[in-house]
């Protein structure tokens, strides 16, 4: 059975995947322009960002990483 974590989990998980693969195509332009850079560009560099929020989030609520275990090798 899924849980509302898990849907969140899995939600956060495909927000770049969507972002990077499914988007791309139709921020392919290179008017407007952001501090000189093309749109696409700065999509992609919004998206790799996004991502690493994304993972810290599910990161951060997964139970698995919440334990008061010691590193183990």
């Amino acid at each position: 059975m899924r849980t509302k974590l898990h849907r969140l989990h899995l939600g956060l998980a495909a927000t770049p995947f969507v972002l990077m693969l499914v988007c791309t195509p139709f921020v392919n332009r290179t008017t407007p322009t952001i501090a000189g850079f093309p749109f696409l560009l700065i999509w992609i560099v919004a998206s790799v960002v996004l991502t690493s929020v994304c993972m810290a989030i599910v990161y951060r609520t997964d139970p698995a990483n919440s334990g008061d275990e010691e590193d183990q090798v």
